[in-house]
């Protein structure tokens, strides 16, 4: 065996590429995609060593590479609402997600000039132990010269073993197939920069708001929870439609295509919502496509949903928001203000990683 090779299907092997990356050096280690070439985020030039490596742009900058779920939601605690879903399916499908650098936690450890940070969790168990022991975000490349295509099998072994790279046993007898992963840059509006374009749809949630009649609670619960949403992801309401968010509202005894009542009408343009264009929506209509999350104004409402739906209570302290309509306009302006502080509850909800 090469003085160069550890085996990580051992503690030790384990340490070694451990103590390897928190000396700066530069491994290689399999990966779910292509054999890596691996330093530690927090090393002192640690990309410009993956660079010279590769012999390409001593400027380029390099995915973060995570080693649990525990290492993503402690690095992201910033992201925009609804997108925790999606992006966790993404990274667990070998994609490269690339967001805003202010999104995330960077430990004051690591020098990152950069807009942004690319994403990958490599689901590779080699990899995951070795990232996991280290706890630190890795950078990581394919094993290749720049603009070549990633090297698998002898060559591999010989490429590393020239430039007296430490690598892992297990790239020896790897299947890696030398397929480079899809990459997704998010913001400002979702774009495939590599691979199938498929995987930049349907990022947002669908979210359907429901009351009795659709004319006066849930068509602004709506306007107000998409302008919460829109809002933490710093777009317009209409750019929410770019990342596949649908907000709609609905009733359980709608008339189909009535308008909005006058008074909810007029709460709506006081805070800049134009509620003129709403056409009432029946719940049976709008069940005829599914629904990740159904926020109800009252328990009625979610007595009148098919078992086991997505569905809550708007106002997530357990109480129902009351029917303004018959009731004068200050009525509606409390009506108003409920709903305000129950969106925004749901829409921090929505920014922060799932309690399990």
């Amino acid at each position: 065996m090469s003085n160069l090779a550890f085996d990580l299907f051992t503690p030790d092997g384990i340490q070694t590429a451990v103590s390897l990356l928190a000396n700066g050096d530069v491994i290689a280690l399999p990966t779910d995609t292509v054999a890596g070439l691996v330093v530690a985020a927090d090393s002192v030039g640690g990309a410009a060593k993956l660079s010279a490596l590769k012999s390409s742009d001593s400027a380029k900058t390099y995915s973060w590479h995570l080693g649990s779920l525990s290492m993503l939601q402690r690095l992201s605690p910033n992201l925009p609402a609804g997108i925790h879903p999606w992006l966790l399916e993404s990274l667990q499908q070998q994609c490269t997600v690339l967001l805003p650098s202010p999104m995330f936690a960077i430990p004051s450890t690591i020098d990152w000039p950069f807009q942004k940070v690319g994403l990958r969790w490599p689901q590779n168990i080699d990899f995951q132990n070795v990232a996991k022991e280290y706890d630190m975000p890795l950078l990581a490349t394919s094993v290749n010269d720049s603009t070549q295509p990633p090297l698998v099998g002898e060559k591999l072994i010989e490429w590393l073993e020239k430039k007296k790279i430490p690598y892992a046993m297990q790239l020896l007898d790897s299947s890696l197939a030398g397929k480079a992963s899809t990459v997704i840059d998010v913001l400002p509006t979702p774009k495939v920069l590599r691979g199938d374009s498929a995987k930049s749809k349907d990022i947002g949630l669908s979210v359907l708001i429901l009351c009795t009649g659709n004319t006066c609670r849930s068509p602004l619960a709506a306007e107000i929870i998409k302008t919460e949403i829109a809002s933490s992801w710093q777009v317009s309401r209409e750019g929410l439609a770019d990342f596949g968010f649908v907000i709609e509202s609905a009733g359980t005894f709608a008339l189909e295509g009535q308008g909005i009542s006058e008074n909810s009408k007029l709460v709506g343009d006081e805070i800049g919502l134009d509620l003129s264009s709403h056409q009432t929506q029946s719940l049976e209509a709008a069940l005829r496509r599914p629904w990740d999350i159904i926020l109800a104004m009252g328990a009625k409402h979610l007595a009148a949903l098919p078992s086991k739906s997505p569905a809550a209570l708007f106002d997530s302290s357990g109480q129902d928001i009351k029917d303004p309509m018959g009731g004068d306009i200050e009525q509606y302006r409390d009506t108003r203000k409920l709903l305000q502080e129950a969106a925004h509850l749901w829409v921090s909800e929505l920014s922060s990683w799932p309690q399990r």
